[in-house]
């Protein structure tokens, strides 16, 4: 649904496959919708999770678990990088006719 007026936007700004207009339409609808729909989750913890955070030791907690999510998602990201010329090809390769 806004996916016209933003390629007419770009196109009449000259910002049409730049970075500048991506990060335009990043910073412009992506950002805000993500914060909206975030909203509604900080809005709900309970106050006492809030408060018993800085009490129980809650920062190592979250090191560790941020240390295991990197772990976890670190083969994924170099498989990624090294397949991603492949993929490319593999998705380009039957556009054209001929």
């Amino acid at each position: 649904m806004l996916g016209v007026p933003y390629f007419l936007l770009m196109q009449r700004l000259g910002l049409l496959d730049t970075y500048k207009g991506l990060r335009l339409a990043y910073v412009s609808f992506a950002l805000p919708f993500a914060i909206w729909l975030l909203i509604g989750f900080f809005v709900d913890v309970p106050i006492d999770v809030e408060e018993a955070g800085p009490n129980t030791d809650a920062r190592p907690l979250y090191g560790e678990m941020s240390a295991a999510a990197v772990m976890v998602m670190l083969p994924n990201i170099v498989m990624t990088l090294a397949l991603q010329r492949f993929l490319v090809k593999g998705l380009t390769l039957g556009a054209v006719k001929g």
